[in-house]
Parts: C-alpha cells; structure tokens; sequence
C-alpha cells in the first residue's frame, strides 16, 4: 500500500506540472480574439485543471489512500510554490491585471491544494467503487412516471 500510495503522490505532480506546461505550450501558441478568452484560458490551466486532474489519477493509483496521496502532492506543490512560483505560465492581459480572481487563480498555489485534493477525493470514490456513474437504484419521482 505504501508502494501505490508514493507512486500516486509522484504521479500526480507530474502530470499536474506536465499538464502545466503543455497548456503554456499550447497558450503561447494560440491566437486568442478576445482578451477574456487568453485571461481565462491562464486561469483555469495555470493550476486548478493541471491539479485536479493529478488528484484524480492519484485518486484512481492510491484507491483508498488516494485524497491523501493527492493532499501531499499539492502540499510539496505548495510548499515549493512558496519558494519559486515554478506553475505560473504567462502574464495576463493589463486589462485583468488587477482582478482578485483571476490573481488568486495564478498566483496562490492553495488552488493547487485545494482542487487537487478535491481531485483525489473523486478519483478514489471512483477506483473504490462507492461512487459509480450508474445509478444503483433508479429514481422515480410521483407523477413522472411514463
């Protein structure tokens, strides 16, 4: 169990910070119309997309120990984020410079914690079998009926 939790905690800071750096790639390359567009695509794949989608293969690898493999991948995230701001990929437009949102998505690495280990919860929900896409037992509401 410790084997499939440590290969969760490294499996979901690497593909966090690969994903990462793709969508700067990806990002650096586009052509956006609309400023707003450019602004919320850094938003979103700076670090809340990368983090949950490493929370949930650290969820799917780690089953039942897998929020807390997740919870410490983005805790070393955090932690290393505090020292160097390694996630950050480009500046946003002048226009969003000053939007508490937008600065609190780029710039705070507790997004990285927090949709990370909200990733892992729902990855090992999945891998554990409590939580299915198939409804165990099928709703019917009075009066809807066919």
């Amino acid at each position: 169990m410790r084997l499939r939790f440590l290969v969760g905690v490294i499996a979901a800071f690497a593909v966090a910070w690969g994903m990462n750096r793709l969508a700067a790639l990806t990002i650096l390359n586009m052509i956006f119309q609309d400023p707003a567009l450019y602004d919320g695509a850094i938003g979103l794949f700076t670090q809340l997309i990368p983090a949950f989608a490493g929370g949930l293969l650290a969820g799917l690898i780690g089953k039942t120990y897998g929020m807390q493999a997740a919870a410490l991948a983005f805790a070393v995230w955090l932690l290393a984020g505090a020292l160097h701001p390694f996630w950050r990929i480009l500046p946003v437009t002048q226009a969003s410079e000053h939007n508490l949102g937008l600065y609190f998505l780029v710039r705070n690495p507790v997004v990285a914690l927090a949709f990370g280990t909200l990733g892992g919860w729902l990855g090992a929900q999945f891998a554990t079998g409590r939580f299915m896409l198939a409804d165990r037992t099928p709703i019917v509401i009075d009066g809807l009926e066919e």
